[in-house]
């Protein structure tokens, strides 16, 4: 008679399995239809993930945009007071704990893996954890509201650590950017599918009022790295290009000033990291041209920029050099005014995570809701960054030209995202965050990744030593 004999691996994937067979039993008799779904799908994903790490990678990458979202929070998200939990968030907590539970299993899976940005993420998260908890304790802050921000706000580390530690050659790198590129192609043409309405255009599932400036900084991203690839390697060029003809149009659409501003500084960093010199002259000269004839640019377009200044007196509006801006503009302004102003009575830790408002502004907002202390994590944080992608790009530029674009495509992606920062809350934002870390993790992993392949690499002829030392045919 065969014996069946199970592993630990297999054990503590049938304990999950009949969790989620109770869990589920539980949900279907105690609570509603949509929800106890919701859970179901979470746990098999959860065990999914224990067993084939890779496979809920691609789910979480499909779920960063295409996943719908919830309201929690006892105010309006609106006044800073609530916070917006997607559908993704659950399946990478979900995902996270698989991960836990695997690294407790094998003792030999590090659980976070060294990298140049750990000890900045753990400064910033302190700094996040510190100001809120001061500011839970001063009544500034909500304690359910700022500790889920504050969650979200970790959640995009775990992400970083866990593509790195389940990513283990370089092919995988390309599945994942497959990956990450059709979700980016399907979400524009749903957006293009709302220009004839007449509304600026939003990622999908962003309930009742969507946000155009996530779009613009998502689609901003995303188009600096096919943009690089495509600069760089001939072999899916074609490809690429069709792709970034269909993100521009979105990214044109979301009437965003905000990736209106950004979408320069990312251009220009890619030319010069590229060394495409004649191509950045071309691009001048383009935007030389619409510059002096903006009736060639949609008019949807131009009717926004030319509204910053010539929106009809309004009650509020705010003069700056001579020229009123609009009313949002206006607005914007006199928060960040009264921001510096309530910056100056906490000026250390500032007021906890959601402990002052909404701050349009992710800059202006880390230095009130946490500080000179957080603002200065958060810079020090994206300079790692930026240091880290710099010391790939060094190590791949002769070794894979489709790497380097990436890489050359992700520098100037977070330069973009730095500048979309001065007018959006771009680092704190889901759908902009888990693209940027999910690729950051890349980025870190490429030049071991690119390493280990040459190892591989078996020789096309290897002389064959014959009994007496012969070299035979």
């Amino acid at each position: 008679m065969r014996t069946i004999t199970f592993g630990n691996q297999q054990i503590l994937a049938l304990a999950l399995l009949a969790l989620m067979a109770f869990g589920g039993s539980y949900l279907l008799s105690h609570a509603e239809v949509g929800v106890g779904f919701l859970v179901a799908v979470a746990l098999v994903v959860g065990v999914v993930s224990f067993l084939r790490a890779e496979l809920a990678i691609y789910l979480l990458i499909i779920a960063m945009l295409l996943s719908p979202q919830f309201a929690a929070g006892a105010e309006s998200a609106a006044r800073g007071k609530g916070v917006t939990l997607r559908f993704d968030d659950f399946l990478l907590v979900v995902v996270g704990i698989a991960w836990f539970l695997k690294s407790a299993l094998y003792k030999e899976l590090n659980l976070l893996a060294h990298t140049p940005v750990n000890h900045a993420a753990f400064f910033y998260s302190v700094a996040c954890i510190v100001s809120t908890l001061v500011g839970i304790q001063s009544g500034d802050v909500q304690p359910l509201v700022g500790s889920l921000f504050v969650l979200k706000y970790l959640e995009y580390f775990l992400l970083f650590w866990m593509v790195i530690n389940n990513t283990q050659d370089e092919r995988q790198v390309r599945r994942f950017l497959f990956v990450l590129f059709a979700v980016a192609v399907i979400v524009s043409i749903v957006a293009i599918l709302q220009i004839p309405s007449g509304v600026r255009v939003t990622a999908p599932f962003e309930g009742s009022k969507g946000e155009p400036n996530t779009l613009g900084g998502y689609l901003l991203f995303i188009l600096t790295l096919m943009m690089g690839i495509a600069l760089t390697c001939k072999e899916y060029r074609k490809l690429l290009t069709l792709s970034i003809g269909i993100l521009f149009i979105p990214f044109v659409f979301t009437l965003s000033r905000a990736s209106y501003l950004a979408l320069p500084v990312a251009l220009l960093s890619l030319l010069f990291l590229t060394r495409k010199l004649k191509l950045a002259i071309a691009l001048v000269a383009i935007s030389l041209v619409l510059t002096a004839f903006p009736s060639l640019l949609p008019r949807a377009v131009t009717d926004r920029i030319e509204f910053t200044f010539k929106q009809r007196p309004q009650p509020g509006q705010v003069t700056v050099m001579g020229r009123r801006l609009d009313t949002s503009t206006s607005a914007r302004i006199q928060s960040f005014s009264e921001s510096l102003d309530a910056f100056r009575l906490k000026p250390l830790l500032g007021w906890g995570v959601t402990g002052w408002g909404f701050i349009d502004s992710q800059f202006i907002r880390a230095l009130v809701e946490t500080g000179l202390v957080g603002l200065g994590a958060l810079l020090y944080l994206l300079f790692r960054v930026l240091i880290m992608a710099r010391n790939t790009l060094e190590k791949v530029r002769e070794k894979d030209q489709f790497y380097y674009g990436l890489t050359c495509g992700f520098i100037a992606g977070t330069s973009g995202l730095i500048v979309h920062a001065l007018g959006s809350n771009t680092f704190i934002i889901v759908r902009i965050m888990e693209p940027f870390w999910l690729v950051c993790a890349m980025i870190f992993l490429l030049p071991q990744l690119l390493n280990k392949k040459e190892s591989e690499v078996i020789p096309a002829y290897a002389p064959h030593y014959g009994e007496y030392g012969a070299v035979s045919p």
